[in-house]
């Protein structure tokens, strides 16, 4: 391999990462600060590089340095990633602890559990993708692809959360308090305990009646 070509997988890494860190960026709403040190580091030892070569473009040691420049890109991806991917994991197990899980119904339940799913197999493929170092451009095209696509979701996600959380206001507006889902579970208990010692005196009581009534005849 030249020179000129590892530059050129430099060059396509970085414009992948720059990808990347401008989705990371529109889903979390900041900059993500460990992927632009990550091309920091890149154009540094792109920089070295140059120097390098100056006096001999061939030499290993001026390679090794788009090498490691490659790689830089390679992890700003993965932060980038990374980071994007929490925000969401985090921002989604905020809302739900704000919606009462009882104003859920079963759809509800499965468009969350299914746009949970597929984050949950991005993450993974980001840490295989890490350890596969072989196949690593590879299935970083796809996790590009993969990582779009979740961004597309979660403004789809978001507008749905909203929804959510009107019929949980619609659900508490309906009771006299809004009670947790302990408090809930808990006069469930209290009711069916109340049933079942209702039933048990009242088999009681019965009993004795009917005693009585044998002891008259």
């Amino acid at each position: 391999m030249t020179a000129l070509d590892e530059l050129q997988r430099v060059l396509s890494e970085w414009d992948k990462a720059e990808k990347a860190i401008k989705i990371s960026e529109q889903i979390t709403g900041q900059v993500p600060i460990p992927s632009i040190m990550e091309l920091r580091y890149a154009g540094r030892r792109i920089a070295d590089y140059f120097r390098a070569a100056e006096s001999d473009p061939k030499q290993p040691a001026a390679i090794s340095l788009l090498i490691d420049a490659e790689y830089d890109c390679i992890r700003a991806q993965h932060d980038a990633a990374d980071i994007a991917v929490n925000f969401i994991t985090i921002f989604v197990d905020q809302i739900l602890q704000k919606i009462e899980p009882f104003s859920l119904e079963d759809e509800d339940v499965r468009k969350i559990s299914d746009y949970l799913d597929r984050v949950e197999r991005f993450k993974v493929a980001v840490v295989d993708s890490r350890s596969d170092r072989k196949n690593r451009p590879a299935i970083y095209e796809i996790l590009l692809f993969d990582l779009e696509a979740i961004t597309e979701d979660f403004s789809i996600f978001k507008k749905e959360c909203l929804h959510l959380m009107q019929k949980s206001d619609a659900f508490h507006s309906l009771g006299q308090e809004k009670e947790s889902v302990a408090q809930l579970a808990l006069s469930g208990q209290k009711l069916r305990s109340f049933m079942q010692r209702s039933i048990l005196v009242a088999a009681a009581i019965a009993a004795i009646l009917s005693s009585l009534i044998s002891f008259t005849r």
